[in-house]
């Protein structure tokens, strides 16, 4: 059967203004009113937050722990301007907390700072002692006027130096700790970290912790450690312009050894206080993923609160920029130290690692579920389309691959709900890049349109034998964008839909049956009734051959006659009887003597009496001799 389907220009442009419509149709009537409050994103925080709300008259907002559910309920009856005065409220609370984090943020940076400063300081006291250790080692055989006494000398004067540069340190450190108590937000921060570390260490011991209100005495105590060694400085200046002029005073082994003590016990003292440091900046840090945790459960209340002010008419737009503005997790990931205990108390906070773990535990059982009803469904739809007789295959595979897939995209999208995720953005992003597809991809929306079309109209099925763009092949399989065939000869062919579509189609297996046919040639001198019977014979001798045997007797030409010896067998075995009857066909021509002829042209060349030649192309009949 031949099917002619000659697609004009007109046609194509309006295949691709109807394709472009369904998909832009298909992702704009999902969109939710929520691209349309992205819009109006860049709205001032003045414009839709209340100016100077009485926030006490607010009643959500006495509990900060209440439950979303029972919070929800809460919210329902209240008017407009009663649910302005609520959201104004728990943003208040939501700033508060911020404020509060950050002043923690800031004590851990302040802290990072005077514990590298500590560690500067023990650096130079411990260069320090190697210098004070080579200048004792370097006295002993120290005389006047010799080169060891030189050497003596500029080891002290080494020694010097470095003791000045300790002492810089430790001032530092002072100073650094001094500006932290002034700093009052910082400071309530450290209280409440050094008031959970000394409950630890009451725990440990089984005492009662002493009330403690800041962090003094270890201000007290590098106070200490600055003054004795301002002293050895001092002590060891003396030792030095001494030297200069006494060399005995190189010999005086408890000098140095005494500068050398000093040292060694304000490194001790520093590091001590480092490692109290340590443990305070830990429960420091602990206590913003905290302060964190409580960040996300006030804002996810201030959420159902902006949800029901929406839902009433409503603009929240500047609440949510707020929200969106502070949600934002920041790690200092050079911060080695803390970043540790940040993650574990990230992963083991409720509105955090457990909450995420929850959401990512729903999206995947969503996710499974969507794909196993999606599954099913595309298994019960395939055996439905296997029992209607006229629908093609290409259109059952697509059907099935369609519910398959786009039930996974289902299930995405719904998964990515669980995970706060929201798909107005999304969705509002694809619907605006779809109108650029539809003009950037025309040739591949005209492609989509025709492989529409090919599955609904039918005109051939996988596995048929068909003649196409000038190819004799078989389909292999079809999808929007292309047809694939395989040759006679193995290859593969790719034609995109739109040449299978807008050409003529001609598929040779479209029925149960289809005609075998043979052309052959014999001369004019030839009994057509010996032939016709010869022809009868051979199909009526082979069981796989339909009874309608053909003998069209076509046309007289030149040389021969055109005959076509036709029989009807079964499209599947087509090929297979075609090489049976062939050979049949062959094996009786020689018997009955039938010789086939090919087309036979004479040329005669007559000399003229004048010496020009005429030429005269005879055809066989006119060379056939007349009957006696």
């Amino acid at each position: 059967m031949k099917f002619a389907k000659q697609q004009s220009t007109l046609k194509q442009k309006l295949k691709v203004i109807i394709a472009t419509s369904i998909m832009v149709s298909s992702f704009c009537l999902g969109l939710p009113l929520k691209a349309q409050e992205e819009e109006v994103g860049a709205t001032p925080l003045t414009t839709t937050i209340v100016g100077e709300p009485e926030t006490e008259q607010a009643i959500t907002a006495e509990n900060s722990e209440i439950p979303l559910d029972q919070l929800k309920f809460l919210v329902q009856p209240l008017l407009l301007e009663e649910l302005e005065v609520e959201a104004a409220a728990w943003l208040m609370l939501l700033k508060a907390k911020v404020q509060e984090k950050a002043d923690a943020e800031i004590a851990i940076k302040r802290r990072n700072e005077i514990t590298d400063t500590k560690e500067e300081a023990v650096e130079s006291i411990e260069t320090a002692e190697k210098l004070l250790e080579q200048a004792q080692q370097a006295k002993e055989n120290a005389e006047v006027g010799t080169p060891e006494y030189d050497n003596a000398i500029k080891k002290v004067e080494e020694a010097e130096a470095a003791l000045a540069e300790a002492r810089a340190a430790v001032t530092e450190v002072i100073e650094a700790q001094e500006e932290l108590q002034e700093d009052e937000a910082s400071q309530k921060a450290i209280e409440k970290a050094e008031e959970i570390v000394e409950e630890k260490e009451a725990e440990e011991s089984g005492e009662t912790p002493p009330p403690s209100d800041d962090n003094s005495e270890a201000i007290e105590v590098d106070k200490e450690s600055l003054e004795t060694l301002g002293e050895a400085q001092e002590t060891l200046d003396e030792i030095a312009e001494e030297e200069k002029d006494e060399a005995e005073l190189l010999q005086d082994d408890a000098k140095l050894e005494e500068e050398e003590e000093i040292l060694q016990e304000i490194a001790e003292d520093i590091e001590d206080s480092a490692e109290e440091e340590a443990e305070l900046k830990q429960e420091l840090v602990k206590g913003v993923t905290e302060l964190q945790e409580e960040q996300t459960a006030i804002a996810d209340r201030l959420e159902v609160v902006l949800d029901e002010m929406d839902a009433k008419g409503g603009d929240s737009t500047s609440y949510r920029t707020y929200i969106k503005a502070v949600s934002t997790l920041e790690i200092d990931v050079t911060d080695t130290s803390g970043l540790g205990v940040r993650i574990q108390g990230w992963l083991a906070s409720e509105e955090g690692g457990l909450r995420w773990a929850k959401n990512i535990a729903v999206f995947l059982v969503v996710l499974a579920i969507s794909v196993a009803i999606t599954q099913a469904l595309a298994v019960a739809l395939d055996k439905s389309l296997k029992k209607f007789g006229n629908t093609s295959n290409l259109l059952r595979e697509f059907s099935v691959m369609t519910v398959k897939r786009g039930g996974i995209v289902l299930g995405i999208l719904l998964g990515l709900t669980a995970l706060e995720v929201s798909l107005g953005p999304v969705l509002a992003l694809v619907g605006g890049a779809s109108f650029i597809l539809a003009f950037a991809l025309q040739s591949n929306l005209g492609n989509f349109a025709s492989g529409l079309l090919l599955l609904t109209t039918k005109p051939f099925d996988v596995g048929d034998e068909i003649q196409v763009a000038g190819y004799w092949a078989f389909v292999r399989s079809i999808t929007l964008a292309n047809t694939k065939l395989q040759g006679f000869d193995g290859s593969i062919i790719t034609i995109p839909n739109n040449t299978v579509w807008g050409g003529n189609i001609v598929n040779h297996t479209h029925s149960d049956m289809r005609k075998l046919t043979l052309n052959i040639n014999v001369k004019f001198v030839d009994d057509l009734e010996k032939v016709k019977n010869m022809w009868f014979e051979i199909a009526s001798d082979e069981p796989r051959v339909e009874r309608h045997y053909w003998f069209p007797y076509n046309s007289h030409f030149d040389s021969h006659v055109s005959i076509t010896l036709g029989s009807w067998t079964k499209t599947e075995e087509y090929w297979e009887m075609y090489i049976v009857m062939l050979l049949k066909l062959q094996k009786r021509l020689d018997e009955l003597n039938i010789e086939l002829t090919t087309p036979i042209q004479d040329i005669r060349i007559q000399q003229l009496s004048s010496g020009t030649t005429n030429s005269e192309t005879l055809n066989p009949s006119q060379m056939i001799p007349p009957a006696e």
